[in-house]
């Protein structure tokens, strides 16, 4: 008897113990993420990801436009990364509170596993149509919540058209590597939590780049795991990802870290330029030549080892490259910094530098003087010469007689001409008044 007892004692003890390593295995194990046709991006929703400091306006009304507006919008906010007691105190909260009211506003500050996969604890994030993840320290993010039931909810806000956003710790803990994550300080770059929540694929995020000289800290990680795309980002400046196309907003600027199309190691033969030789592009005596270190994006920014972006740029996260803005399209004759003419038809026009330069020129009119002035002229009048004619010249007006003068009266033909008119218009048969008698 008292063995089988024991027996049964066993077996539900050793039932016990498989159900928790079973449990234990499930809250540490991976979740699963779909595959998708983008490489960095998420599939559906977007990310906005700011790099602390303050949200600038412009941040918030895109993070309340992704979310669906003022009057749909419901947020779910973490706040585990401040530390404990934050919740009733978190900043951004308040702020949310304020767009799109109390009621739309809930806290998640759970504290262990456990709590994340409990199925209660996840029904504000099954509502949520945006997530906000507060600053802090981004390890205490992912103790709480990595590849738990949670973690499975914030992607789901994602693949229901949402938005994740995060500043500072809140940015860095959406890469798939964690960045800073060391429990002690967080100036251990790759320290003991290395795994991020990963809603930015194949990626490692760092924050306030220019605010305290970070600037450079991702160049040899990134070289070293060239399949992540390194993303910097300065306070109060943010990148809002959709799908695979990154566009800056906010006040400063972002950075780019790619390998091997910013940052190569390509290592080739060059002269150092010198101002006394003639011709830089080949070797000369007395000129060093040697290996050198090439940083290139194939653009401007050439022999630098990031890409710097600002407000307003964009850049294709699958093809590594900026996307050029669109081109600009001005009306038919529109000069660049000319002044436009205001469009009143009353007002006067200006007139141009030369106001006879396309006129067509007046022919004059035929005067007694000019009688060929009429005439039309020759397609090839410059270089045809006029005929010569015979007839002499007639004499040019004197010049000493005044324009006002009053015009020559007409000469008065003489009489006889009259006469001889006259006798044309007589029968031939009419005899003269003093012919003789004809016998």
């Amino acid at each position: 008897m008292k063995n089988s007892m024991m027996k049964t004692l066993r077996k539900i003890a050793l039932a016990v113990l498989l159900t928790s390593a079973t449990f234990a295995a499930h809250a540490q194990n991976p979740i699963k993420i779909k595959s998708s046709e983008t490489r960095h991006g998420p599939e559906n929703g977007a990310l906005v990801i700011i790099g602390g400091g303050g949200v600038t306006p412009e941040i918030w009304d895109k993070i309340l436009e992704l979310a669906g507006g003022k009057e749909h919008a419901k947020f779910v906010v973490v706040t585990n990364a401040a530390g404990p007691g934050i919740n009733n105190r978190s900043g951004s909260a308040r702020a949310l509170r304020e767009f799109v009211g109390e009621e739309n506003v809930g806290i998640l500050d759970l504290k262990t596993i456990r709590e994340a996969n409990d199925e209660k604890n996840l029904e504000k994030l099954r509502q949520a149509t945006g997530v906000f993840f507060d600053g802090g320290r981004q390890w205490r993010i992912a103790d709480a919540y990595l590849n738990t039931l949670a973690h499975e909810e914030f992607q789901k806000v994602l693949e229901r058209g949402g938005v994740i956003a995060g500043s500072s710790a809140g940015a860095s803990i959406q890469g798939s590597f964690l960045w800073r994550g060391d429990t002690k300080t967080p100036d251990i770059l790759v320290g003991d939590h290395t795994q991020g929540l990963g809603f930015l694929k194949n990626s490692v995020i760092d924050q306030h780049i220019l605010a305290r000289n970070r600037q450079f800290d991702l160049i040899e990680f990134v070289k070293g795991a060239p399949q992540l795309i390194g993303i910097g980002l300065d306070e109060s400046t943010a990148v809002v990802v959709v799908r695979d196309e990154l566009e800056v907003v906010g006040k400063s600027i972002a950075t780019i870290h790619s390998y091997p199309n910013i940052i190569s190691e390509k290592t080739e033969t060059a002269v150092s330029p010198q101002p006394e030789n003639p011709n830089p592009a080949e070797p000369a005596a007395g000129f060093p030549s040697g290996p050198r270190v090439r940083y290139s994006n194939g653009s401007a920014d050439a022999y630098k080892p990031f890409l710097v972006l600002k407000s307003g740029q964009k850049y294709d996260l699958k093809e590594r490259k900026v996307i050029p803005p669109p081109r600009r399209e001005f009306p038919r004759g529109f000069v660049p910094g000319a002044t436009p003419v205001a469009a009143n038809p009353t007002s006067p026009v200006e007139p141009a530098a030369n106001p006879n330069e396309n006129r067509p020129r007046r022919r004059p009119s035929a005067t007694p003087e000019n009688p060929a002035a009429a005439a039309p002229a020759s397609a090839n009048t410059e270089k045809t010469e006029p005929a010569k004619t015979s007839e002499p010249k007639k004499p040019v007006a004197e010049p000493d007689k005044p324009a006002s003068a009053e015009p020559k009266p007409k000469e008065e033909k003489p009489a006889e001409n009259v006469s001889e008119k006259k006798s044309d218009e007589k029968p031939s048969d009419e005899k003269p008044a003093n012919a003789p008698e004809q016998k």
